[in-house]
C-alpha cells in the first residue's frame, strides 16, 4: 500500500505558489497513489517497489507484458517524489562528485542549466525532464514523454523538471521556459548530490581500455562498462562495427543479451561501451589498459606468441606510461616479470640522475568457458591477481629512455592498482562474497597453467571414455 509522501517544507512561494503546491501534491500526487493501489490489489505487483513496478509493468523485462495504467501511476507517483524531494526554499549550491561531473561534461553549471532548460521547453506535450546516470556515472540530460523515467530504461534518476501544464499553469500560464528557469532557485543540490552517489558509490567511474575482443577480452569489457567507460579497441573493422551497433561478433548468450541492454534478469541495462581500431587514442586517457590480445601456442617451436602482448604495451608507454596494464592473455610462468623488466628504462631527471620507471604491469587470469564468457565473469569462482613488489627497480639492468612518455611507478602505486582492479571485477559480478586472492604475479601465472592442463586432463579423459563407448 502506497500512501502520500510528506513533504519538507511548507511553501515553495515565490517560485512555485501555495496554491499550486497544494494541487500539485495535495490533489495530483493522491489520485495517482489512489489509482495505483487500486491497480495492483491483488495482482503480482502488490508487495513490490515503484522501481520494480515501473520495470515490470513498462514491458523492459523479458517475458512481462506492458500494463499502461499501472505503469503511468507507479511512474508518475516515483516522478512526483522525486521532483518534490529535490526542492527546499532558497535552494543551494551544487558540490562534490556531481558538480565536478557536471563541469567536466558540460564546462560549467550554466551550460549543463541552458540545455536542461532547452531539453524540457523541447518536449512535446506532457512529461519530465530528467538527468540520468549510467552505470559508470556518466550524465545525460534526456525528455521522457508522460509518466515515462530513467528506471523504465535502466538508467538512474538524479533530477527532474516537470512540465506538465499542471505543474506551472496557474503560476506560468504557457510560459513553460521561465517555469523551468526559476526552478534552479530552490533546487536542494545535497539531496541530488546525495542521490548521484548513492548509485556511483561515492567512485569517479574508471576510464578502461580492453585491447582485443576474443571471448576474454569482450566479456571483460562487456563486465567493466557496467560502471565504468570502457573502450574495446580490435584491429578488424567488421567487429568494431558490430559492437558500435550493440550486437556480438562472438557466440555467447550473456554478452548478446548485455549490449542489447537487459541484464541477466532481462532488465534494462545501459553499457558504457565503444568500440575503436584506434589503439593510441584508447590507450592515452585511460587508468587501466586490459590486455586480452591473441597469444596462439606454437606445438612446434613450444612457445607462446606474445608479440601481440609487447605491442600494446609498446604503444601504452608511448602515450600513457602511468596507465596498469592488465594481462589477462594466455601467457608462460614469469612471463609478467620478465616483460615488465624488458620494458623498464631509466629516464634522465634535471640534476642530471637517473631514475627508473618500471611499467604498472599486473596479471590477472581468468577462468572463462567459450560462449559462456560473460556467465563466467559474472559468476565468478574466485578473483586473482598477482603482482609484484618493486623494491630492487633501481638495480635493474635498463637502457636509457627509448622515446617513451614520462612516466612514475611504486611499489605502492602497483599495489593499490592490483587491489582497485580486483574491486572493479567485483563490483560488477552478480555473485557476491566472491573470494579474492592476491599474489605474485609468476605465482598466479602458474595457476592459470596449472588449472588449463587439469582441464585439459579433464578433457582428454572424458574423449577416452567416449571412445571406449564407441567400440
Amino acid at each position: 500500500m502506497f500512501t502520500l509522501i510528506d513533504l519538507p517544507y511548507k511553501s515553495l512561494a515565490p517560485v512555485v505558489s501555495d496554491q499550486t503546491l497544494s494541487f500539485h501534491h495535495g490533489k495530483h500526487l493522491q489520485a495517482y497513489v489512489d489509482n495505483l493501489n487500486k491497480l495492483i490489489a491483488g495482482t503480482a505487483f502488490e508487495g513490490k517497489s515503484l522501481e520494480e513496478i515501473i520495470v515490470l509493468s513498462s514491458g523492459a523485462k523479458a517475458g512481462a507484458e506492458k500494463v499502461p495504467a499501472v505503469f503511468n501511476n507507479a511512474g508518475q507517483i516515483l516522478n512526483h517524489e522525486l521532483y518534490f524531494l529535490q526542492f527546499a526554499p532558497g535552494g543551494s549550491v551544487p558540490a562534490g562528485a556531481l558538480a565536478a561531473q557536471i563541469e567536466k561534461q558540460w564546462g560549467s553549471l550554466e551550460a549543463f542549466q541552458a540545455e536542461f532548460e532547452a531539453k524540457g521547453v523541447g518536449l512535446f506535450g506532457s512529461g519530465w525532464v530528467w538527468l540520468q546516470a549510467d552505470a559508470a556515472g556518466e550524465l545525460s540530460i534526456v525528455p521522457y514523454a508522460g509518466a515515462d523515467n530513467p528506471v523504465a530504461h535502466g538508467f538512474k534518476p538524479i533530477l527532474t523538471f516537470d512540465v506538465w501544464e499542471h505543474a506551472y499553469y496557474l503560476d506560468y500560464q504557457n510560459r513553460r521556459a521561465a517555469h523551468l528557469h526559476e526552478l534552479w532557485k530552490m533546487v536542494d543540490w545535497s539531496v541530488v548530490e546525495e542521490r548521484y552517489t548513492k548509485y556511483t558509490n561515492g567512485r569517479r567511474s574508471m576510464k578502461i581500455a580492453v585491447a582485443g575482443t576474443g571471448y576474454v577480452g569482450l566479456s571483460i569489457a562487456t563486465l567493466l562498462a557496467q560502471r565504468n567507460e570502457v573502450v574495446a579497441v580490435d584491429v578488424v573493422p567488421e567487429k568494431v562495427e558490430k559492437i558500435n551497433k550493440k550486437i556480438s561478433p562472438i557466440q555467447d548468450e550473456y554478452i548478446e543479451k548485455y549490449l542489447a541492454g537487459k541484464d541477466a534478469d532481462g532488465q534494462p541495462i545501459a553499457l558504457n561501451l565503444i568500440a575503436t581500431l584506434d589503439g593510441k587514442a584508447a590507450y592515452k586517457d585511460a587508468d587501466f589498459v586490459v590486455i586480452a590480445a591473441p597469444t596462439n601456442y606454437d606445438p612446434k617451436k613450444n612457445f607462446f606468441d606474445t608479440s601481440h602482448v609487447e605491442e600494446v604495451i609498446d604503444l601504452v608507454l608511448q602515450v600513457n606510461p602511468d596507465a596498469v596494464m592488465v594481462i589477462k592473455s594466455t601467457v608462460p610462468v614469469g612471463y609478467t616479470r620478465n616483460v615488465r623488466e624488458k620494458f623498464s628504462y631509466r629516464e634522465r631527471l634535471a640534476d642530471g640522475s637517473f631514475k627508473v620507471v618500471v611499467p604498472k604491469i599486473i596479471f590477472a587470469p581468468e577462468f572463462l568457458r567459450e560462449s559462456k564468457a560473460l556467465y563466467d565473469n559474472l559468476y565468478p569462482s574466485r578473483i586473482i591477481v598477482g603482482y609484484d613488489d618493486m623494491e630492487d627497480a633501481d638495480a635493474l639492468p635498463v637502457a636509457e629512455n627509448r622515446g617513451y612518455a614520462p612516466g612514475s611507478a611504486s611499489a605502492s602505486s602497483v599495489s593499490e592498482a592490483a587491489h582497485t582492479f580486483a574491486k572493479l571485477i567485483k563490483e560488477g559480478a552478480i555473485k557476491e562474497d566472491v573470494p579474492v586472492l592476491f599474489m605474485g604475479s609468476t605465482e598466479a601465472e602458474a595457476v592459470k597453467l596449472f588449472a588449463n592442463t587439469y582441464l585439459a586432463l579433464r578433457v582428454s579423459f572424458f574423449n577416452e571414455l567416449d571412445t571406449y563407448a564407441e567400440m
